[in-house]
C-alpha cells in the first residue's frame, strides 16, 4: 500500500498502519491455502502447535540425551536459587558496614575483619559457585543440543533416501535440504537454548515475586503493578511485529524475483537491450520495500520500547517509595539494595519468558514439518519384512527391448 499524506500527519500514518496490518492479512490467508494444497498434494498434514509439541516430546526428546539434559536442569536450578541468595548476603554485609560506620563515628572501636569477613566469605562462596554452576550448565545443555541435531540428521537423512520417487515429485530438493539443516539446527536450539533459558526465566519469574514480597510487600506490589500491561504489550507487539514481518517479507520476495528472473537470463536481457528497464523495475521494487519500511519503524519501534518507559517510570516511583522508607526507618539500605536486584531478576525472567513465547511460535511449526519428514514411512520400506522364496532360479530374456 502507498501512504498517501494528509493533513494531519498522524491520522494519516494510522490509516496507513491499518494498510499494512489487512495486506498482511491478506498474505498469510493465500499462504494458508496455497500451503493446505501442497500438503494435501504431497500427503502431509497441517502442522499446528499442539501437534507439533506431541511429535517433539514423542521423537526430539527421546533422541535427546536424558542424563545430560537432566543434569543440566538440576545445575540450572541450582545457579538460580545461588542469583537469589547473592543479593540477600549483600544486603546484609551492607547494613553490618553501615552499622559498623555508625559505631566507629561514636568512637567504639570497631574489628572490620569480624563484621565483615564472615558475609564476605559466603558472597565470595556464592558469587565462585554461580560461576562453576554457569560452566557446568554450558557444558551440558550443548552436549545435549549436537547430540540431538547429530542424530535428528542421521535419522532424517536415512529416512529421506527410501521415499519413492512421487515423495521428491512433491517437494523440490532445496526445501529437503533446508529441512536437513536449518531445520535440524531450530530443533538443537529449541532442546539447548531454549530449554535452558525457560527453566532459568520461570524460576527467575516466580522466585524474584516471593524474594520480592517477602522483603517488602507494598514496594513488591507497586513494581509488579505493570505487569498485565507488560503481557498485553508483549502479545500485541508479537502480533503487530509479525503482520509487519509479513509484509516486509514479501516486499523483499518481490525485488528478489526480480534480481533473479533478470541475472538468471541476462542474456535475453542484454539481447533486447533492457538492462536499463530492468534496473529501473529493480530500482522501483526496492524503494518499495523501503517504502514499507519507513512505514512500519514508528509503531514498531514505540512498541518494543513502550515497555522499557513503563519499567523505568516504575522504577522512578519504587525509589522514591524506598527513599520514604528508608527515612522512616522501615527499610534499611541493605533491604533496598537486595530489593533492587530482585526487581531486575524480575524483569529478566519476564523479559526472557516473552522473547521465548515470540520465537518459539515460528520455531515450533518448522520443526513440526521437520518431525512430519522424520516420520513419514515409504510405501516399500527397506526395513519391513519381505518374503523370500525357498530358491530363485530361472531365465531371463529381453524381447523388443530398445536402449536410448
Amino acid at each position: 500500500p502507498e501512504w498517501a499524506p494528509g493533513f494531519c500527519w498522524l491520522a494519516s500514518y494510522m490509516k496507513m498502519h491499518r494498510l499494512l496490518i489487512r495486506k498482511a492479512r491478506e498474505i498469510n490467508s493465500e499462504a494458508r491455502e496455497q500451503r493446505a494444497a501442497t500438503q494435501a498434494a504431497a500427503g502431509q498434514e497441517d502442522v499446528s502447535i499442539a501437534a507439533s509439541m506431541r511429535l517433539l516430546r514423542r521423537e526430539v526428546f527421546s533422541l535427546c540425551p536424558m542424563r545430560f539434559l537432566c543434569s543440566g536442569v538440576v545445575v540450572s536450578i541450582a545457579l538460580t536459587v545461588l542469583s537469589f541468595c547473592i543479593p540477600h548476603v549483600q544486603g546484609q554485609l551492607l547494613d553490618a558496614t553501615i552499622q559498623a560506620m555508625s559505631e566507629r563515628q561514636r568512637g567504639e572501636h570497631i574489628d572490620e575483619v569480624e563484621v565483615v569477613g564472615p558475609k564476605l566469605a559466603v558472597v565470595a562462596a556464592l558469587i565462585f559457585g554461580s560461576y562453576l554452576c554457569e560452566v557446568l550448565v554450558g557444558i551440558l545443555f550443548a552436549i545435549s543440543g549436537h547430540t540431538t541435531v547429530t542424530r535428528l540428521r542421521i535419522k532424517l537423512f536415512r529416512n529421506l533416501t527410501v521415499q519413492d520417487i512421487a515423495f521428491y515429485d512433491a517437494h523440490m530438493s532445496g526445501e529437503l535440504s533446508s529441512r536437513l539443516i536449518n531445520d535440524s539446527q531450530a530443533l538443537s536450539s529449541l532442546t539447548q537454548f531454549t530449554t535452558q533459558t525457560l527453566l532459568g526465566a520461570m524460576v527467575k519469574f516466580t522466585g524474584s515475586l516471593v524474594a520480592m514480597y517477602w522483603t517488602h510487600p507494598m514496594l513488591a506490589l507497586v513494581a509488579t503493578l505493570i505487569s498485565p500491561f507488560n503481557s498485553i504489550l508483549v502479545r500485541r507487539t508479537g502480533q503487530t511485529v509479525g503482520h509487519y514481518g509479513t509484509v516486509q517479507n514479501q516486499a523483499m520476495a518481490s525485488a528478489n524475483a526480480v534480481a533473479i528472473e533478470v541475472l538468471g537470463g541476462i542474456r535475453t536481457v542484454q539481447s533486447n537491450v533492457g538492462e536499463t528497464h530492468e534496473a529501473s523495475r529493480f530500482m522501483e521494487r526496492m524503494n518499495g520495500f523501503l517504502r514499507v519500511i519507513k512505514g512500519t519503524v514508528y509503531v514498531e519501534t514505540v512498541l518494543r520500547f513502550t515497555q522499557f518507559g513503563l519499567s523505568r517510570a516504575r522504577d522512578v516511583v519504587v525509589l522514591a517509595m524506598a527513599m520514604h522508607q528508608v527515612i522512616n526507618g522501615t527499610l534499611t539500605i541493605g533491604q533496598y539494595t537486595a530489593f533492587a536486584q530482585y526487581v531486575v531478576l524480575y524483569e529478566d525472567g519476564f523479559r526472557n519468558l516473552a522473547d521465548i513465547w515470540v520465537n518459539f511460535k515460528q520455531t515450533i511449526t518448522s520443526s513440526g514439518k521437520f518431525v512430519q519428514l522424520l516420520l513419514r514411512r515409504p510405501g516399500i520400506s527397506p526395513d519391513a519384512p519381505g518374503l523370500a522364496p525357498a530358491y530363485c532360479s530361472g531365465e531371463i530374456s529381453f524381447e523388443n527391448v530398445r536402449f536410448s
